[in-house]
């Protein structure tokens, strides 16, 4: 459930074009910017025990770096203890 609402995110993201803004906070006349997000998670199953925060934060950080250099714009979910692949 969490892994599909993270893919759903991951995907709005990439299809609406923000509006740019100028250094005074107005829009310029139609000036729009495609992002992109890539997405770490910890991903609890029911066979993992309550993880301590600390190694929860490690694990999806590890995953976000793994997102990034497996060229972005992608999610990357991880249990506890394992490493990300992708």
């Amino acid at each position: 459930a969490a892994r599909t609402r993270l893919e759903r995110l991951r995907v709005a993201v990439e299809r609406h074009f923000f509006a740019a803004l100028k250094s005074d906070g107005d829009p310029p006349s139609g000036l729009t910017l495609p992002v992109t997000i890539s997405i770490g998670a910890c991903l609890r199953g029911a066979q993992d025990m309550v993880p301590q925060v600390a190694e929860a934060l490690a694990a999806a950080d590890r995953a976000l770096y793994t997102a990034k250099h497996a060229g972005r714009n992608r999610l990357i979910p991880v249990g506890l203890g394992a490493a990300p692949s992708g």
